[in-house]
């Protein structure tokens, strides 16, 4: 039994080894401020994403997404229009960190535009200090009627209102990484 526990723990982090199969989705690797905040279109009432002067736990760059929510009724987002194939890979892999007041926001969403819907993945914020964010793609959910994995057209990052308080989200090396052990999820 600890043996079989042990083959699937490590089959579990297989997808994150440093020879995995992997792919940038977004490297925030922007010349300024200007570069970063062209790329990513805010919602009406939101702030231009910045350059983080932070670097993630690897060394690499990471972008800022400001969240006042007090002006906000319901969340804080953006979009970054991209094409992007991401059919042959299994999970989403990034780094992220709150500045500010973690209550400001209640969760996140990761969305992934595929025509006419979205795959979307929920998730929270550390409470401290950098995280890595793993997601697998088994754990998004189809909102409207999104074409296959293979044609998504943008990427929108929403976070969604906690209090009236305002948080910096830091967000850093967003991957996609093939996995060489399959994710089989119950369905019954």
């Amino acid at each position: 039994m600890h043996i079989l526990l042990l083959a699937m723990t490590a089959a579990l982090f297989a997808g994150m080894a440093p020879g995995a199969d992997r792919t940038v989705i977004e490297p925030c690797a922007y010349a300024d401020d200007a570069s970063a905040a062209a790329a990513w279109q805010p919602a009406p009432g939101v702030g231009n994403v910045r350059l983080a002067s932070d670097k993630t736990p690897n060394g690499g760059p990471a972008l800022a997404f400001p969240c006042d929510m007090a002006g906000l009724s319901e969340r804080a987002y953006w979009d970054r229009q991209t094409e992007i194939n991401l059919a042959r890979y299994s999970r989403v892999v990034f780094w992220i960190k709150v500045e500010g007041d973690p209550s400001a926001i209640a969760y996140c969403t990761l969305y992934f535009n595929a025509g006419e819907g979205w795959y979307g993945h929920t998730f929270n914020l550390p409470e401290e200090g950098w995280q890595q964010v793993v997601l697998d793609r088994g754990g998004f959910t189809p909102e409207g009627q999104p074409q296959g994995w293979g044609s998504l057209h943008g990427i929108r990052v929403s976070f969604w209102k906690g209090t009236d308080k305002s948080a910096t989200v830091l967000i850093g090396g967003m991957e996609a990484v093939a996995t060489a052990v399959p994710v089989v999820c119950n369905v019954r």
